[in-house]
């Protein structure tokens, strides 16, 4: 769960895309979020290494606005390397927070942190009650949730998203195969 104070820059206006390469598209209809396939596939790739634990971290990006209204573009993520973890439950640390803060700075000073992603190991589809308690810390329409959920039975892994306090869904998900050109090399180098 996220404690601290979030700092952020407000979004700006910008004209969205219709796609961008190499990046996943969520979407209700008037909110959009670009996902950068190459974070989600490190996500799952965090989740496998965690094995039957659930991992969390932060998102990385940008929100803008357009005649439609909010969207978001997630370029990173970050692992929580002190979080408390059990099987079936996660929560992050002090010191989570201060290395995502640092994370940000350091190598992305021209992002925010746009929200917080987490696993479900045991093939939980969808937010918990304390998930959603969770993401209802984020208050802003344009902060994201992201949900890896380990399918270890198919080695399939989707990657659900959420927006806002309300816990909107986004679709489509976003699914691999473990084995599969897109997460093998990130499994093998974790």
């Amino acid at each position: 769960m996220f404690t601290g104070k979030l700092i952020k820059n407000e979004p700006h206006f910008r004209t969205r895309p219709d796609l961008i390469p190499k990046y996943h598209k969520y979407s209700n209809g008037t909110f959009g979020l670009f996902a950068s396939k190459s974070m989600l596939q490190k996500m799952i790739a965090h989740a496998i290494k965690g094995n039957r634990y659930e991992v969390i971290g932060s998102l990385i990006g940008r929100s803008f606005y357009d005649n439609k209204g909010h969207y978001s573009i997630l370029t990173n993520s970050a692992p929580a390397p002190f979080a408390d973890v059990t099987h079936g439950t996660v929560t992050t640390t002090f010191k989570d927070e201060q290395f995502f803060k640092w994370v940000q700075e350091a190598y992305h000073p021209t992002e925010d942190i746009l929200g917080w992603y987490h696993s479900h190991p045991m093939n939980l589809e969808g937010y918990s009650s304390i998930d959603r308690g969770n993401q209802s810390k984020w208050i802003e329409p344009y902060q994201i949730g992201l949900l890896v959920v380990c399918n270890y039975i198919q080695n399939k892994f989707t990657v659900m998203a959420y927006r806002g306090p309300e816990s909107e869904l986004l679709l489509p998900s976003y699914s691999v195969y473990k084995g599969g050109p897109e997460i093998e090399q990130l499994t093998e180098a974790a």
